[in-house]
């Protein structure tokens, strides 16, 4: 890339069903299994998503200086050709406006409905952190403290 961010938030794989975010402030900084980057521009926001297609995922991992490196699994003995998106960048002046437009892009992709579409009960429209995702059924003070720490 020609042109740096100010300021990354990597949103990486931290176990098989959680990410975790990392304030980073360079390439060489991105967690390996990076899902998804919100990037910070002087006059800009991009939110960049990995894809994961039929057969295959994409990951972000440690870039260079000036270079972002994605690592794509299949789970296959030979992939040669992928003929689906491996990822999606949208840019906005704003980070909210870059993630809507990115997400609303997979959705028309993979033909689903956006959250505001969806039908669902109303607690999960303000539902927020869960201790069950955090810690299972070993909820502590001490366990509560280093997630609020997070």
């Amino acid at each position: 890339m020609s042109e740096h961010p100010e300021k990354i938030t990597a949103m990486y794989l931290y176990n098989e069903w959680w990410t975790s975010p990392a304030f980073v402030e360079k390439f060489q900084e991105i967690p390996d299994y990076t899902q998804v980057a919100f990037l910070k521009f002087k006059d800009r926001c991009s939110c960049l998503v990995l894809m994961a297609g039929r057969e295959f995922k994409t990951y972000m991992t440690k870039g260079t200086e000036d270079e972002i490196c994605l690592e794509m699994t299949s789970h296959l003995g030979v992939q040669k050709f992928v003929e689906e998106p491996l990822y999606v960048l949208a840019e906005a002046t704003a980070l909210p406006e870059a993630i809507h437009k990115a997400f609303a892009w997979i959705a028309g992709y993979k033909g689903i409905r956006m959250r505001e579409e969806r039908r669902v009960p109303e607690m999960f429209r303000y539902l927020g952190w869960c201790s069950w995702d955090a810690c299972y059924t070993d909820v502590t003070e001490e366990k509560i403290r280093q997630k609020a720490g997070e």
